[in-house]
């Protein structure tokens, strides 16, 4: 009678896809922003000078061995213009290179990794704005 004998490292990615499907949220209140999180704006806002964003939780912590990832999408802006974004938290810097309006989309996530190559996504805050750039 022939034994089959099964790889140790199929074995570990076999429990790793479980896990990760087991740690997956359920509803979706789970990737709710935080309640009380806000994002402030400073700067003059005049073409070639930055414009800082400034993140307030309202005292939430991102927990240790996590981090932050910050995306800046712009859905609207004067044609032919890309602004230069310095991504970071608890501040984030854009420079607008020409006058106009400009509309995007802020969105601060919190990022995990399990050991088993999973990753996870929290969103923290999610706002819009529109800036007026002399």
């Amino acid at each position: 009678m022939k034994t089959s004998k099964r790889h140790p490292m199929i074995l570990a990615i076999l429990a790793c896809a479980a896990l990760a499907l087991a740690l997956q949220p359920l509803t979706a209140e789970a990737e709710e922003a935080v309640p009380n999180a806000s994002m402030h704006v400073s700067g003059v806002l005049k073409s070639g000078l930055p414009v800082t964003l400034t993140f307030d939780l309202g005292g939430y912590e991102v927990p240790q061995g996590q981090y932050t990832s910050i995306n800046i999408r712009f859905l609207s802006k004067p044609d032919a213009t890309t602004p230069s974004v310095l991504p970071g938290y608890p501040e984030s810097q854009i420079t607008f290179h020409a006058p106009g309006s400009y509309t995007f989309d802020v969105i601060l996530s919190q990022i995990s990794k399990s050991s088993c190559g999973g990753v996870d996504s929290k969103t923290l805050f999610r706002g819009k704005r529109t800036l007026t750039i002399q």
